[in-house]
């Protein structure tokens, strides 16, 4: 049987277990697969592809870039926990607490693309590739080496066959945190007593005397950076993400600014299990 085009949504509310139940329903064959943030269903009856965020088809061609430039290196892929890995790393945040403080922040331009391409690992056309994407696009076209599937083979609630599948690029983009987390490192080094927080590339400091000497380091490393004022910081996080709000000083006025990183989602991940777990019952 020919199998049906595939649909995509996104994943949200009680989508995704309302197509699940139906698969169950039928006693039919079909196949879930649940990635970080992604969950799909395939099958002759049914196919959709429920997104937590939706990516454009240059993120894909860009990924798709990256992953070849690295096989045609032939390098190894380095050796890294990633349980030793930060994100983020906050001072004692008394300061932040009054939110109408000005705060000054230094960004590394495209981090992890840079990462890539100042250590040899991308090519030059495909940097170029990257630096036309949208922030987010370009932020998934890295994402994408570290992937990970886990896969069940169904019939109705019954589990078949289940396999996990992990790229073998992964650590490529640990790589990518861990030198973007040391550079952070050393500007906090810089800035002692007056470094607040830095939030994956970018790093946030109260008194401006020293900002001149982080971004030369900045520079020698070979990346760029900006630099800009800040006001009235929030912290908030959901089941989706964790992410901080606040206004940055430009030419035109304040521009609102969001920083974000994604939690995955562990109540599709709880439903999931249930679904799975009943089946001895």
């Amino acid at each position: 049987m020919k199998r049906v085009k595939k649909v995509k949504s996104l994943l949200e509310e009680n989508n995704y277990k309302d197509y699940m139940r139906m698969c169950e329903a039928t006693g039919l064959p079909y196949t879930l697969y649940r990635s970080n943030y992604r969950v799909i269903i395939e099958s002759a009856f049914c196919n959709i592809d429920f997104m937590q965020n939706v990516m454009s088809n240059k993120a894909f061609i860009v990924g798709a870039m990256i992953k070849k430039d690295i096989k045609n290196t032939g390098l190894i892929p380095p050796d890294i926990d990633k349980r030793s890995l930060r994100y983020y790393d906050f001072a004692p945040p008394k300061y932040l607490q009054d939110s109408e403080h000005t705060i000054y922040n230094i960004d590394i331009k495209s981090a992890y693309a840079n990462v890539l391409y100042t250590h040899g690992i991308i090519t030059a056309k495909t940097s170029r590739m990257m630096q036309r994407l949208p922030k987010k696009d370009r932020l998934a076209a890295v994402g994408m080496l570290a992937s990970k599937k886990n896969i069940f083979h169904m019939e109705g609630r019954k589990v078949i066959a289940a396999a996990t599948e992990e790229k073998d690029t992964a650590n490529w983009f640990l790589f990518c945190v861990e030198k973007t987390a040391e550079l952070m490192d050393k500007c906090r080094a810089i800035l002692g007593g007056d470094f607040l927080f830095y939030w994956v590339d970018g790093i946030f400091f109260k008194n401006k005397r020293n900002a001149d000497k982080v971004i030369k380091l900045i520079e020698q490393e070979g990346y760029k950076s900006s630099f800009d004022t800040c006001h009235k910081f929030t912290y908030n996080t959901n089941k989706n993400e964790r992410f901080l709000t606040y206004w940055k000083d430009t030419e035109e006025g304040a521009e609102y600014k969001r920083l974000s990183l994604p939690n995955i989602n562990s109540e599709v991940d709880k439903f999931i299990l249930d679904f799975l777990k009943e089946i001895e019952k």
